[in-house]
């Protein structure tokens, strides 16, 4: 009796778990099979590349690093994980680090994201912008994040960074244009930005950046002889149950964005979640969001 009596609370638990608070399905445990993992960022940036400042303490975090199984989905998430880590690492707080799925249940819901931006922003009410659309994790059938995501969650612990579009918010971003106060750039404007946070800085962390498909993290800078510039990424998209660092290269970029170069091998391609994914990176005809730290002293 007393088994089958266990048997049943453990069924309601299950059921009362299930009766969850978002919308996307409910979050798979992620199995060894497909696990990736998780690596220091490298100490030095390939050498045919002109990297001039780089993130010194850091974490990779692709899809399927720990927690749960969010291939195809997750890579916001893993883009906040990789910038907090950092920030924490370099304060010594890496015990403070949460998981993707403490994140998300965390800090998926509107109500908590409406009460962190209105003290972040010192506001007695939130504004219409927020209660008029559907931004919040929880919301969104997809559970995806974006950098103001990001933003609020780092607020949590205290620290303020800039959220920033380059060449206008993207159409299909989930987050309200207000958000971002009209702090638009350009492609020069955000280059300058990445100079002098990555030259500037004795503690540079990783720039998120989101086109409202992919996110990813810019881990280094530097700039050409020709006038562009050399982005060192770090790419949470890349294949289930990898074993080495794949989603982690540079690219180079012309005076307007265009991208000029890549040092992503043909033959590893196969081990990316997109095949081409190095490609979404171009900043001359599209937008982005981004979260930069600005502030250039150690918090």
């Amino acid at each position: 009796i007393n088994a089958e009596y266990m048997g049943i609370q453990e069924k309601r638990q299950q059921k009362k778990k299930e009766e969850k608070k978002y919308l996307r399905p409910t979050l798979i445990p992620l199995t060894p099979d497909k696990k990736n993992i998780i690596q220091p960022f490298p100490s030095s940036p390939p050498k045919e590349f002109a990297i001039q400042g780089f993130v010194k303490k850091g974490n990779y975090y692709p899809y399927n690093a720990e927690s749960v199984n969010d291939y195809g989905w997750g890579c916001a998430w893993r883009c906040i994980q990789m910038k907090l880590y950092s920030e924490l690492a370099y304060a010594k707080k890496e015990d403070q680090f949460l998981s993707l799925e403490q994140l998300f249940l965390q800090f998926g819901s509107k109500e908590t994201l409406t009460t962190l931006f209105t003290s972040y922003y010192q506001m007695k009410e939130v504004p219409s912008f927020l209660l008029e659309r559907s931004f919040a994790p929880f919301e969104l059938d997809n559970g995806w994040a974006e950098p103001f995501i990001g933003q609020m969650i780092l607020s949590r612990y205290k620290y303020k960074r800039d959220l920033v579009s380059i060449n206008g918010v993207p159409a299909t971003a989930n987050a309200p244009p207000g958000v971002f106060f009209g702090n638009n750039v350009d492609f020069k404007g955000f280059t300058d930005k990445l100079r002098a946070l990555f030259t500037g800085s004795l503690y540079p962390t990783p720039v998120m950046i989101d086109d409202s498909i992919v996110s990813l993290c810019i881990i280094g800078f530097g700039d050409r002889t020709d006038g562009g510039v050399d982005l060192w990424i770090a790419d949470p998209h890349i294949g289930e149950h990898e074993s080495e660092g794949y989603g982690m290269y540079c690219v180079s970029l012309d005076s307007t964005g265009k991208q000029t170069a890549t040092s992503i091998k043909e033959e590893d391609r196969v081990h990316l979640f997109h095949r081409g994914g190095d490609r979404y990176i171009q900043f001359d005809k599209k937008s982005w969001m981004a979260l930069i730290q600005t502030y250039l002293h150690f918090e």
